[in-house]
Formats: C-alpha cells, sequence, structure tokens
C-alpha cells in the first residue's frame, strides 16, 4: 500500500527543508555543480602543488648550504693580502675557520657561468667529484665544472672553456666534473678554480684576496649573529665597507623569493 513504499526520496523528506532546497538547487544546475567541483579541485592541486615546492625548495637550500659549509660570508671592498685579512678574522673570540672564496660571473657561448675560486684544498666548502680530479695546487688554467654546466654545454674532462669577462679571455682545461647546485637562474651553472688562477685571470696578485668564508665556533643563531656584527665594526673601523651575510640570512633571502607564489596559491 502507500505506507510500504519507499521510494528514492522518501527519506530525504526529514531533511530540513533548506538542505533539500540546496540539494535540489545543485542538481538541477548541474553545470554549476561541475565547476564548482572543479574550482575546488584546482584549489586543492594548487594547495599540495605549493606545499610540495616549499619542501623541495627548503632541501634544495639544504643541499647547497651543506656544501657551502659557512657561518658567515665577509666581502671587502678592495683586494687585500689574504694573510692580512685572515689574521684580523681569527683574532676574534667566536672563529673557528677562515678561507678565501671568490665569485666573478663570466661569458661563454653556452651563456653566463658562476666561477667560483677557493684554496687548493679547501675546508670549508666540500667537493663532490663525480668524474676526473680536483686541482691539488695551481696548475695553471685548469678548472672544474658543475655537472648542470656540463650537461648545458655538453663539455667533460679534457674539453676546453672559453669565456670572456672585462678583463679579457681565458681558454682553459676541464679537469673534473663536480657536483654543485649553486648558480642561480640567470647562470648555466658553476665552474671552479683556484685563487691563484682567478686573481692571474683578473690581473690581482696572487696573495689577495676580497671574499672570506667563516666557520664559527658556536654555530648557534645568536652566536653567529654576533660574530656578524663584530666582523663589521672590524671592518668598517678600517674603512673597508664589509658586506657581511649570515648562511641563515641568505636562506631566509632564497626562501623569501618564494613567498609571493605562496601566498597567491
Amino acid at each position: 500500500g502507500e505506507h510500504g513504499r519507499h521510494g528514492p526520496l522518501s527519506r530525504l523528506r526529514r531533511l530540513p527543508q533548506t538542505t533539500l532546497l540546496g540539494m535540489r538547487g545543485v542538481f538541477r544546475r548541474r553545470g554549476r555543480a561541475i565547476l564548482t567541483l572543479l574550482a575546488l579541485s584546482l584549489a586543492a592541486i594548487a594547495f599540495l602543488a605549493i606545499q610540495t615546492t616549499t619542501y623541495s625548495v627548503s632541501v634544495f637550500l639544504g643541499q647547497i648550504f651543506s656544501q657551502y659549509n659557512f657561518d658567515v660570508a665577509l666581502g671587502v671592498s678592495k683586494p687585500l693580502p689574504a694573510a692580512t685579512v685572515e689574521a684580523q678574522v681569527l683574532a676574534l673570540p667566536n672563529v673557528a675557520r677562515v678561507e678565501r672564496f671568490e665569485q666573478v660571473e663570466v661569458a661563454t657561448q653556452w651563456g653566463t657561468v658562476l666561477m667560483e675560486a677557493t684554496e687548493p684544498d679547501p675546508q670549508v666548502y666540500h667537493f663532490d667529484l663525480l668524474q676526473g680530479q680536483l686541482y691539488t695546487g695551481n696548475e695553471p688554467n685548469v678548472m672544474l665544472l658543475s655537472q648542470v654546466a656540463a650537461r648545458k654545454t655538453g663539455l667533460g674532462v679534457g674539453d676546453y672553456m672559453t669565456f670572456t669577462s672585462p678583463t679579457g679571455t681565458a681558454r682553459w682545461r676541464v679537469i673534473g666534473i663536480v657536483h654543485d647546485l649553486n648558480g642561480g637562474l640567470v647562470t648555466i651553472g658553476t665552474g671552479f678554480t683556484t685563487i691563484a688562477n682567478l686573481n692571474a685571470f683578473l690581473g690581482l696578485p696572487a696573495d689577495e684576496g676580497g671574499g672570506f668564508l667563516i666557520q664559527a665556533r658556536d654555530r648557534s643563531p645568536a652566536a653567529v649573529n654576533a660574530l656578524a656584527e663584530q666582523l663589521d665594526a672590524t671592518f668598517s673601523a678600517k674603512g673597508l665597507a664589509p658586506s657581511i651575510s649570515t648562511a641563515q640570512q641568505q636562506t631566509a633571502r632564497n626562501q623569501s623569493q618564494f613567498q609571493i607564489l605562496y601566498v597567491l596559491l
């Protein structure tokens, strides 16, 4: 009979009238429902994408800064005898190690390369050799190439790279391929050589330096910030207009570049 039938909407009749009206509206306007679901799906995808990207950026920066294992980077306004600068840095109480580290962009036929220069046996920067060999002394006109730059140029161990800068042109032999993810968005990767080689290319004395990486004994954020302030005071008093940044500041600066994308998504 009438009371024995249970149609597909019989139980829904017990729901509040406003709920029933809302459901009827959804099913009557299927286009609107599809667009709503599509918008929600895109929002979910965007959220997952930016969360994944944020995590990947953090991992990427962690890999870079574990290789460039410094606490404070120091730059002076003009190259000075490295021994003089290092002695002044080591005189500060919380310094464990200091070594020269230079960077200059050079132009090649494939694009810009970030040429980095280290001591022959660097202790702050850690090489991760993939092919060939590292430089162990001041062999002239040799370089290492990051795997990123090697892939983009097609160069390998034994090949030569020709590059230019405002100071002139050079042709160096690639003796090794190393793992290095530095370089930024405007370069094709990194190259490495000794500071003596780079200084010779730039027309500077071999013993001079303008950039230094410093490791602290106490590597806590507060202690590193205090060291950065001491370095600034020490070299500012000598009229050298120092450029000083901590690894924490550089990490935060790189992460902040992704915050606009994060907020938008």
